[in-house]
């Protein structure tokens, strides 16, 4: 794939892979091949996680899907209701406060889990719409999601873990240790952003310079409910393959329900977490420093499609209009 140092794509059905298409490097300086195996940052992607997550919480009773989450976090105080599908279909009203500030330096120790959650909440109080009116995409309410289930599931990275597991991602995990690096272009306007925004707060975020490319420290992300997984393209299929076959993560009823239009707005309509394509195409993508992920099916056509590349402003749309069609 073309504006990538190294990439994963491949197709699959309900049973699994049908095709898995890996080439170029995960590391320049080691010279190191992409795998099957090869691990990269998802970034947003991890809100299908977290919703699936969510939805097997009420599947199980602990939650519902029309539960003030006021009455579960004694924290969470915005003006009006905000249901746990409020929250799923990002119909909530909440702010999508700017994320850079969550990006720290490699080592550096974050803020203890739910601190996050609650000063961003406090900071950014009022609603931009009523709960249930309009669909705006928001970081902020699936970290709220990822508090709600600390509390009914006795952490969010425990609830988080049972997705994985029952899908069959077991590569895929919270920790950055052995993943491909992430890449930005030098000659680019994003490098220069990138630099003039995290350069002082993240010192050594530049591991090298080679190849036209700026290889990037694995930095640290605070919030691991809107962004924070890491996997391999069969971890990617793997998760895919929950969104089209009933019974491995989510049952029917709650799976239809999880791909059904919950709500629109002015970028488009939403599941409960996934993006509705407008084409019967429905799930999501992630992005942001160093590296890009989309994870996408047809439950009709009962297929899917997924793509990993190691650099953040990779032009992946071809390559899903062409997977789309494939």
């Amino acid at each position: 794939m073309q504006g990538a140092p190294g990439w994963a794509t491949a197709v699959f059905g309900p049973e699994g892979p049908a095709s898995i298409e890996v080439g170029g490097r995960a590391d320049l300086a080691r010279d190191e091949a992409v795998t099957r195996a090869t691990r990269f940052r998802w970034y947003s992607v991890t809100k299908l996680v977290t919703a699936m997550a969510t939805l097997r919480a009420v599947e199980a009773g602990r939650l519902a899907l029309d539960d003030d989450v006021r009455a579960r976090l004694d924290w969470f105080r915005p003006s009006a209701p905000v249901t746990v599908r409020h929250l799923l279909a990002h119909a909530s009203g909440l702010a999508d406060p700017n994320a850079t500030g969550w990006v720290h330096p490699p080592g550096r120790a974050l803020r203890p889990p739910g601190v996050l959650a609650r000063e961003t909440f406090a900071r950014h109080p009022r609603l931009r719409s009523a709960p249930g009116a309009v669909a705006r995409y928001t970081n902020l309410g699936y970290l709220v999601l990822g508090e709600l289930l600390a509390e009914v599931e006795g952490g969010y990275e425990r609830a988080a873990a049972a997705v994985l597991a029952r899908s069959g991602a077991h590569r895929a995990s919270f920790s950055v240790d052995g993943a491909a690096r992430g890449h930005e272009a030098l000659a680019s306007a994003r490098t220069l952003v990138m630099a003039a925004l995290f350069g002082r707060r993240t010192p050594g975020l530049v591991a090298y310079v080679r190849e036209g490319w700026v290889g990037l420290s694995p930095f640290a992300i605070e919030g691991q409910a809107y962004g924070g997984l890491v996997g391999s393209i069969e971890d990617l299929v793997a998760l895919g393959r929950a969104l089209l076959a009933p019974g491995l993560v989510l049952e029917a009823p709650t799976l239809r329900a999880m791909r059904a239009r919950a709500a629109s707005g002015p970028a488009g309509a939403y599941g409960l977490g996934p993006w509705l394509h407008g084409d019967g195409w429905i799930g999501h993508g992630g992005e942001a420093g160093g590296f890009r992920a989309e994870l996408h099916v047809h439950p009709e056509r009962g297929r899917g499609f997924a793509i990993l590349v190691n650099a953040g402003a990779a032009p992946t749309g071809a390559r899903v209009d062409e997977l789309k069609r494939a």
